[in-house]
């Protein structure tokens, strides 16, 4: 009768045991999802930010648009990389990489204005 006592009583530890593991690791492994969640939140934003700025760098001046640049921000190096087609109407296309991982594109079209004296002579 004692033996059949003890293997309860540690049936019993056991299912109290996993249930206070239960009880701690839910909140654990949801805070760490959350987290993830903001890492990757605050990575976009920041890669839109990267475009948006780009962006307006190559609206004010088209010559500015390179191949490849290297920002920093929060101390992370972020590449930005840029293309382009066309001659009259460019369409640019760009991309925000961390960790050759793209973040973000972007695509926008530019008009060069050098169709318009064409137009009229």
């Amino acid at each position: 009768m004692r033996l059949l006592n003890n293997k309860a009583y540690t049936l019993i530890e056991t299912i109290i045991a996993l249930s206070i593991l239960a009880i701690i690791g839910v909140p654990v492994l949801s805070m760490v999802y959350r987290n993830n969640l903001s890492v990757r939140a605050e990575q976009s934003i920041v890669a839109i930010g990267l475009l948006e700025q780009e962006a307006c760098r190559i609206k004010v001046d088209p010559d500015e648009c390179l191949p490849l640049k290297k920002r920093t921000v929060n101390n992370r190096e972020w590449s930005i990389r840029a293309s382009k087609e066309g001659t009259d109407v460019i369409r640019y296309h760009l991309y925000a990489e961390l960790d050759q991982k793209v973040k973000a594109e972007l695509c926008f079209l530019n008009y060069s204005g050098k169709g318009l004296s064409r137009a009229f002579k």
